[in-house]
């Protein structure tokens, strides 16, 4: 059992029925929940669903790539694909 600072998560990532937790010190936490659990758990704080595999962290966001989805870049400059379908959500975390 592991108690993690939200500011601390870079992204989430699925993975069937567990949830790859990417950390900005370069670690990564593999948590037997799913995505949409730590999407609902974290709606409040700054985390947007950019694509069905992917949870990010806004406040990572260093660039968005337009595209029919486009892409993000986070701030270690992993870059991660934005779904058609997720893009107008995503783009209003920045209005």
């Amino acid at each position: 059992f592991e108690v993690l600072e939200t500011k601390h998560i870079l992204f989430c990532k699925a993975d069937d029925n567990y949830t790859e937790i990417y950390l900005n010190d370069n670690r990564k936490k593999l948590v037997s929940k799913t995505l949409k659990y730590f999407e609902d758990i974290l709606k409040d704080s700054s985390f947007a669903r950019i694509h069905k595999s992917y949870l990010v962290n806004v406040n990572e966001i260093t660039k968005y790539v337009k595209g029919k989805g486009g892409t993000v870049v986070l701030s270690n400059g992993k870059e991660l694909s934005v779904s058609a379908s997720k893009k107008a959500d995503l783009l209003a975390y920045f209005k």
